[in-house]
C-alpha cells in the first residue's frame, strides 16, 4: 500500500512501475523524502528486504517483489473463482461483469493472462439457462473469435433494457395503485 497522501506525496504506479511525483520538491530531495516516508512505515523485520536500495523506486519494487503473492496457490484460487463464476451469485449484471473483470485483471497482474475468447466464453458460461437464446445469438453473430468486449457490451445493453423495463413496470404499478 502506498504512503498516505500529504503535500509531498509520491507513489508508485503499480501497473507501469513508474514513479509519479508531486512537483513541490525535486530530484534527490524528493527521492530522499520518499525513502524516509517508506522506511518510517516499515517494521524492523522488513529492513533486510530494502537495505541495499538506493532510491524510493528501488525500495518500492523490492517490497513489491518480497510481499506480492504471485504464487501458484493464489493463481489457482483466482482461476477457480473465475472459472466458477455464476450470474445468479450476484445482484445484477453490472456486479457480475465487474467481478469477472476484476478476477481477470488479477490473473493478468499475476502474469497468467486469460485469452480473450476464453474469457468471453467464461462470461457466457456463467449465465443461467434463461439467457440461452441470447448466448446463441451472440455466438452466431460473430465470425471468427468471440471477444469479451462484444459479450460485455451486449450484456450491459441487455441489463440496461431490463432495468428500464423494471422501472417502468414499478412506476406503472405505483400509478395504478389506489391510495387509501
Amino acid at each position: 500500500m502506498p504512503p498516505k497522501k500529504d503535500d509531498n506525496y509520491v507513489y508508485v504506479n503499480h501497473g507501469s512501475g513508474n514513479l509519479t511525483i508531486n512537483e513541490k520538491l525535486g530530484g534527490a530531495d524528493l527521492d530522499a523524502k520518499c525513502m524516509a516516508k517508506i522506511n518510517v512505515n516499515l517494521k524492523p523485520s522488513v529492513y533486510p528486504y530494502v537495505a541495499a536500495c538506493k532510491t524510493a523506486k528501488e525500495t518500492w519494487d523490492a517490497l513489491s517483489k518480497a510481499f506480492e503473492d504471485k504464487g501458484s496457490t493464489r493463481t489457482y484460487a483466482i482461476q477457480r473463482q473465475l472459472f466458477r463464476i455464476q450470474f445468479v451469485d450476484y445482484r445484477d449484471m453490472e456486479d457480475y461483469l465487474s467481478n469477472a473483470l476484476k478476477l481477470n485483471q488479477l490473473l493478468s497482474d499475476l502474469d497468467h493472462k486469460v485469452p480473450d475468447d476464453l474469457f468471453a466464453n467464461i462470461l457466457l458460461g456463467g449465465l443461467p439457462s434463461a439467457y440461452d437464446s441470447l448466448i446463441m445469438g451472440i455466438e452466431s453473430s460473430h465470425v471468427g473469435k468471440l471477444t469479451s468486449e462484444a459479450v460485455i457490451s451486449r450484456l450491459r445493453g441487455l441489463s440496461k433494457i431490463n432495468t428500464d423495463t423494471q422501472e417502468a413496470a414499478a412506476l406503472a404499478s405505483w400509478q395504478n395503485h389506489p391510495t387509501g
